[in-house]
């Protein structure tokens, strides 16, 4: 079915990408993952002085950073800075990991409307990075505080990265799952040894994990006619949901709306669900939506990764936690 929207969460060549945590509150970790970005990292002898380049939406301009920089800039706006510096460092070594799986993709097949970058981000948007200066914006009189503690974690992982066979992986992450992370299948439709569900029960109690979006039947339907190409709904509203499957981890996989079947995560997109966890009830004349996490939720879950350095675990024991049979080492 034609959507009249970009196409949703692929994987470029093997994967499409991940959504990402704001500041101090829980937002999609990763999501700016969903079409691969476009970043360029640049080895040099010393790995300080290694480059990324990004395409700035908000700006339109290609940005050239340091990795360390990007990083920053990046846990910024992925993670809240309250969490624990483990977690912290988990992150940055995830979206290094990240970085390095996509400019590998670019480098064979660049995308000329990225300018030279790997992704893009959206720095007055605070999707993907910010500078120093805009996170001064952010944390207000807590700048320092929060700055230095995300720099000074960056700075003991700058090194690492998340691998497998060697290389670089596709370090997908996402705010909060159902309470088990999802299989990459299931969401980008390719099956990576490394992205299988892990057990993340204890992000069941993390704030914003249950989440309830109301819609009435006209509602319903002009978000539909609007977005989706020769597609309106008829009949009694309680007629129009039919068959829903669900992967093991809670996920939609597909469901009957009107005469098409869409993914979980084509309703998410067109819906602005905050994942594709989710059960539909028609009840005193609205649909409610209840959701489950937030996030694709494939691979690392943020809250997850919280609540494992809580319990002493390190950012290499997490990151080997989320991301099956994986090393994470120095590259």
């Amino acid at each position: 079915m034609k959507l009249k929207l970009t196409p949703i969460l692929v994987f470029a060549v093997l994967v499409a990408a991940t959504p990402a945590l704001a500041l101090l509150s829980p937002r999609e970790t990763g999501e700016h993952l969903e079409t691969l970005p476009s970043t360029t990292i640049g080895k040099t002898d010393e790995k300080k002085d290694a480059l990324i380049t990004v395409y700035d939406e908000g700006a339109k301009e290609a940005l050239t950073l340091t990795e360390r920089e990007y990083l920053i800039g990046a846990v910024v706006t992925e993670m809240p800075a309250l969490y624990e510096v483990e977690a912290l460092k988990a992150q940055a070594v995830a979206a290094r990991s990240y970085a390095l799986f996509v400019k590998e993709l670019r480098e064979k097949e660049p995308l000329p409307e990225l300018k030279g970058g790997i992704f893009s981000v959206n720095t007055k948007a605070h999707t993907g990075y910010v500078p120093e200066a805009e996170a001064r914006n952010i944390y207000g009189k807590n700048f320092s505080l929060y700055y230095d503690k995300i720099a000074d974690a960056v700075d003991e992982v700058l090194e690492y990265a998340v691998t497998v066979d060697g290389k670089p992986i596709c370090a997908c992450y996402h705010a909060i799952s159902t309470g088990q992370t999802e299989a990459s299948e299931n969401v980008f439709a390719s099956a990576l040894s490394y992205l299988v569900p892990v057990d993340s029960s204890f992000d069941e109690a993390a704030p914003g994990y249950l989440s309830t979006v109301v819609f009435s039947p006209s509602e319903l339907n002009t978000l539909l006619t609007l977005n989706v190409e020769d597609f309106s709904l008829s009949g009694e509203p309680e007629t129009w949901f039919g068959e829903t499957k669900y992967s093991p981890s809670g996920n939609v996989t597909s469901v009957i709306l009107g005469d098409r079947v869409f993914s979980g995560t084509e309703i998410r997109t067109l819906l602005n669900l905050r994942s594709a966890a989710f059960t539909v009830n028609y009840a005193d004349s609205v649909f409610t939506f209840t959701v489950r996490g937030y996030g694709h939720g494939v691979g690392m879950s943020q809250n997850g990764a919280n609540e494992l350095a809580k319990r002493g675990e390190s950012f290499k024991d997490i990151l080997c936690y989320y991301y099956t049979g994986a090393a994470v080492e120095k590259y």
